[in-house]
């Protein structure tokens, strides 16, 4: 008889294994239940009907701490692209390797780093070896927090080109690009899940369609000849990310939730 509510994000949701039975029953028992982006809650809401219940879904956004990324620092080395996050398939990583085989094919000086581990590093490296990218497409590896705002400051610009994978799993609405977009840094990714909710195309980043490798080769390649269109991305970003992504405000949003009667 005790109230409870629950947060969904995005494997606990939408990877193959989730019962949506059980996930739906769990959503009309609670008092309430948040997630992270409209996208989730529109697809936990058609759970709902399917099941023929009823539920209260509200949606808060990640927030991330504005003074932690703060783009004071920011000394952007060119052509350094970045990446950060687990090495899984849903991060999309291969494409953005497939992405700078087409840069180098085109004569374009650049440098990518990928800092992270995971499932996929072993075939991640034989796919930059195959293509000849040793020099120019790094793993990195797993960082502390402090070593990815160090790489973010660096970075001209920071991709995360997100797919939905084969088993469903899906990022929700992936907190490290709001990180991007605090401290500055131009940002490209996929029109998949929440991730149109935080870049606005052509405003405060650039958004491809998921696998499309030419897709992203070609965003990457227009911001790195424009170094003007950087700065106004990156300055309308960190707007946006103080408006609708600041912890501060959204713990007070999420607190309201909790002491309603």
């Amino acid at each position: 008889g005790i109230p409870f509510s629950f947060t969904a994000h995005a494997k606990d949701i939408f990877h193959h294994d989730v019962d949506t039975e059980h996930l739906a029953r769990r959503m009309a028992r609670a008092k309430f239940v948040i997630t992270v982006s409209e996208f989730n809650k529109a697809y936990l809401s058609g759970l709902l009907a399917s099941s023929g219940k009823s539920g209260r879904i509200e949606r808060v956004y990640n927030g991330i701490d504005l003074d932690l990324f703060a783009p004071q620092a920011r000394q952007p080395e060119p052509g350094l692209i970045t990446a950060i996050g687990r090495l899984v398939e849903k991060k999309g990583f291969e494409y953005l390797i497939d992405a700078c085989r087409l840069l180098k094919q085109q004569g374009r000086p650049f440098r990518c780093v990928i800092a992270g581990d995971g499932e996929q590093h072993a075939a991640l490296a034989t796919r930059i070896s195959a293509y000849g990218l040793d020099s120019e497409v790094i793993l990195a590896g797993a960082m502390t927090q402090a070593d990815v705002i160090a790489l973010l400051n660096r970075a001209a610009l920071f991709a995360l080109p997100c797919v939905v994978g084969r088993d469903g799993n899906r990022d929700g609405l992936p907190t490290v690009l709001l990180e991007a977009m605090a401290l500055e840094v131009p940002v490209v990714s996929t029109r998949v899940t929440g991730i149109p909710e935080i870049i606005d195309h052509g405003q405060t980043g650039l958004l491809v369609e998921e696998r499309d490798a030419a897709g992203l080769a070609a965003a990457l390649a227009e911001l790195l000849q424009a170094p003007a269109l950087c700065q106004q991305l990156g300055a309308r970003a960190r707007k946006k990310v103080a408006s609708q992504f600041n912890t501060a405000e959204n713990v007070k949003q999420l607190k309201e939730y909790f002491l309603a009667r």
